[in-house]
């Protein structure tokens, strides 16, 4: 390079540089195992047949999944035809068990697409569910009989469907909220990716490599 002008011969260098470190940069964006998602100690049989099965735990008085909600509603509208996804309200501790059941009873109702995320907001915005008492009030405001709510709610059904969600979130490992099992093998979540797009395209790089797993016959 001794008759290259030195201006040229730095930029020659920095060329030669932002080419090194290319590929390491593409490698820290790429979706880091034990940092963006870990997998399961223990891998869990899915119930969504051909599809890659995506499970949100999560619990309706936690302000993570709150939060968390508008982003993954807009994520799910882009979800690919070959991807299965479905909520199961986690029971870490026994204080949960209201609103699992609270769950249970709008999905039993047909009520989930109307009332889900308003009662997120009862809950987080306006306060108006504490308890079972103010959670059966708020219902009936929504125009939904009390009576067939609270039998639903304490129904020998919803004492299995809240059983089974007890299980899972044994099985699965789940001690947080909230958090996504790609297929059974892998769990992510918004604190270990540490943002809602880093969390979404880590999801989709999971949903990836299981789609390949599946293609392959190793699922």
């Amino acid at each position: 390079m001794k008759n290259i002008p030195l201006v040229s011969r730095f930029i020659v260098l920095c060329l030669s540089c932002l080419a090194l470190l290319a590929p390491l940069a593409a490698r820290a964006d790429k979706p880091q195992l034990f940092q963006d998602y870990v997998p399961l100690n223990q891998p869990q049989p899915t119930s969504s047949g051909k599809r890659v099965e995506v499970i949100e735990f999560f619990w309706y008085g936690c302000p993570h999944c709150f939060h968390l909600e508008p982003a993954l509603n807009q994520w799910l509208k882009k979800l690919p035809k070959d991807v299965a996804f479905r909520r199961v309200p986690a029971l870490a501790n026994p204080g949960w068990l209201p609103l699992a059941k609270a769950y249970y009873a709008l999905a039993a109702l047909n009520l989930l697409p109307r009332l889900n995320d308003k009662l997120f907001d009862a809950i987080h915005v306006t306060h108006e569910v504490t308890g079972e008492a103010s959670l059966f009030d708020w219902v009936a405001r929504q125009g939904v009989s009390r009576r067939q709510f609270v039998e639903a709610y304490r129904s020998f059904t919803i004492q299995n469907e809240v059983l089974h969600a007890k299980e899972m979130t044994q099985a699965y490992g789940i001690d947080g909220v909230p958090t996504l099992v790609v297929d059974g093998k892998y769990t992510t979540s918004p604190a270990m990716t540490g943002s809602y797009p880093r969390l979404f395209a880590t999801l989709d790089y999971l949903i990836g490599i299981s789609r390949q797993a599946r293609l392959a016959g190793k699922h």
